[in-house]
Order: structure tokens, then C-alpha cells, then sequence
């Protein structure tokens, strides 16, 4: 109850920029998660790469995640890995307001917006890998990966489509596992949605009563490989079909791939939302002096 008090009164407050004319807006935790996505100011576009990692799929390292994240993480670029680090640290390191200067009290406000949104982007498969195109560069996560036909996903994560037309969109719009009079195109959450949330849980939690308590206080890299490896899965399990295009694939989705993923999906949302859970716990915690495990990091998101 008290951590939750604490990261209530921090979103409740909107945040001026100290130097330029951006302001953080007071938000509640449901539209605080999804802030991050709504953005439009060109001054934010840095926080961009901190949605995804994006490392390559191939063949040859199929069953060798430690190789290809030595390869290819990088420890001062921008990316979900390094900006949920500098996120944790923010929290856990700044003290608490009135004593902060204009420039922390925007880093802080920055932080716990990143920590809210991109713990659900890390567990988004495709947030954390993608295929090599033809030509040799990536298919940025599904984005290149296009569907036909199109899936049908009323979505607001579809953008202006009706349905999902690439491969990332359809994991974005998870699959149409929301109804669609549970989405809204507002920052919020609807009583329905609220609803399935809760049921969804509750059935996760009786068929597997140890699943989330087994996989909370794993590692940031860990949740990043259990992406990679079903991203790996992802593209294997795709139909593809013929195309002329070097700078995209075509594919169409076999019988069983909706099912399919769409239970595995539901189980990486809801241990996403676990995670989130034992994450700000800890980080409240740790700030009362408490043990926490956090790993340090060289990445430093400039932000002024």
C-alpha cells in the first residue's frame, strides 16, 4: 500500500522540462503505461529506441542466446535493456521531492513512465528480435514481415487499420485476445477490459500456481532471451510465400498459429504484469535501505 502511495503522488504531478517547453502530464497508472506510445513531441523522439532491443535471428545461433547478445548489446546505445537500467537506478537513487532540482524531478518523472511501459515491451517477443530480410537488414521486429491476408484486429494498436497487416502488429494487438468492446481508444481501461484482466489472471494463476512466483526476480538479459527464443518460434512456425520484395517477406498464418500464441502471449502479459509488480516493490523497498538486486550500468539517457 505505501509503494503504491508513493508512485500515485509521482504520476499525479505533471512535470515541466527545466530548459525546453515539454511537460510530463499528471496520469494514473493504467494511462501512465501507455504515455510513452502516445507521444508526439519531436524532442522525445530519443525515447524511440528504448521500446525494443532487436537482435538478430538466424539459423546458425538458434540455440545460442548468450552469443548473439554478446555480439550485438551494447552498453551505451539506447535500447529497452539499457533505458529500464537507467530507469530502476533513477528510482531507486533520487531522493524524494521537494529536495529535487527541476532536471531530477523531470529524470524521475521520465523513469517511472519508461518502467511502466517498457516491461511490457520487453516481454513482447518481437520487441526483442527479428529476422534478416533478404538484403541483410532486419525486419525491425514483424514490422517488415507482412501478412496475407491481413489479420482482422480492431485495435488501437493497429493504428489506422482496421487489422493487423504486419507481424509486429498483430503481436502489438495480442492476438485479439481483448474483445473488442473492451478497447478503448482513450487512455484508460475500461470495466470490461478490467474484468478480463482479472479473470485471465485467476485462470493463469490456478493452472499454474508457481509460474509467476518462479519467474519474478529473474534477470532483465533473461527476459530478453525467453523473448528471443519465441521470437525464434514466431518466424519458424510463419508460412512464407513468394515475393519479388528484397526489403520485406510475405506470410500467411498457418491454421494453428493464432491458438498457438495467442497462450503464450497471454502467459508472457501476465508475467509481464507480475514483474512490474515485483519490480516497484523492490525499488521502493531499496530506497528505504532494503536489499535489491540491481545490476549497474554504464548508459546514460540524456535527457536535457
Amino acid at each position: 500500500v505505501e509503494s503504491f502511495k508513493f508512485y500515485e503522488e509521482l504520476l499525479s504531478v505533471p512535470v515541466s522540462h527545466p530548459t525546453k517547453q515539454m511537460t510530463i502530464p499528471a496520469l494514473d497508472f493504467t494511462s501512465a503505461s501507455v504515455w510513452l506510445d502516445t507521444i508526439s513531441d519531436d524532442s522525445l523522439s530519443y525515447l524511440k529506441p528504448c521500446h525494443y532491443i532487436n537482435l538478430p535471428l538466424s539459423s546458425s545461433d538458434m540455440n545460442d542466446f548468450a552469443k548473439v547478445y554478446k555480439l550485438n548489446y551494447n552498453s551505451r546505445q539506447p535500447n529497452v535493456v539499457n533505458c529500464l537500467r537507467w530507469a530502476t537506478h533513477k528510482i531507486k537513487d533520487t531522493v524524494t521531492p521537494p529536495k529535487l532540482s527541476p532536471q531530477e524531478k523531470w529524470d524521475q518523472a521520465l523513469a517511472l513512465r519508461l518502467i511502466l511501459h517498457l516491461v511490457g515491451d520487453i516481454h513482447q517477443p518481437l520487441h526483442c528480435a527479428g529476422k534478416t530480410l533478404p538484403h541483410g537488414s532486419s525486419d525491425h521486429g514483424g514490422n517488415r514481415t507482412k501478412l496475407s491476408p491481413s489479420y482482422p484486429i480492431p485495435s488501437i494498436q493497429a493504428k489506422d487499420h482496421s487489422s493487423a497487416v504486419n507481424l509486429h502488429q498483430l503481436f502489438d494487438a495480442a492476438f485479439g485476445i481483448w474483445p473488442q468492446d473492451t478497447i478503448s481508444t482513450q487512455l484508460d481501461i475500461s470495466p470490461a477490459r478490467q474484468r478480463l484482466l482479472e479473470e485471465a489472471r485467476a485462470e493463469l494463476m490456478q493452472q499454474h500456481p508457481l509460474f509467476f512466483k518462479r519467474h519474478q526476480s529473474s534477470t532483465v538479459e533473461s527476459w530478453v532471451e525467453d523473448g528471443y527464443y519465441l521470437a525464434f518460434e514466431v518466424y519458424q512456425r510463419l508460412r512464407y510465400l513468394p515475393s519479388s520484395a528484397q526489403d520485406e517477406y510475405l506470410a500467411e498464418l498457418p491454421s494453428d498459429f493464432i491458438p498457438y500464441f495467442q497462450a503464450k502471449l497471454k502467459k508472457r502479459l501476465w508475467l509481464a504484469g507480475e514483474r512490474l509488480a515485483w519490480l516497484l516493490q523492490g525499488l521502493y523497498e531499496a530506497r528505504q535501505g532494503k536489499p535489491f538486486p540491481l545490476i549497474p550500468t554504464e548508459f546514460v539517457l540524456n535527457t536535457k
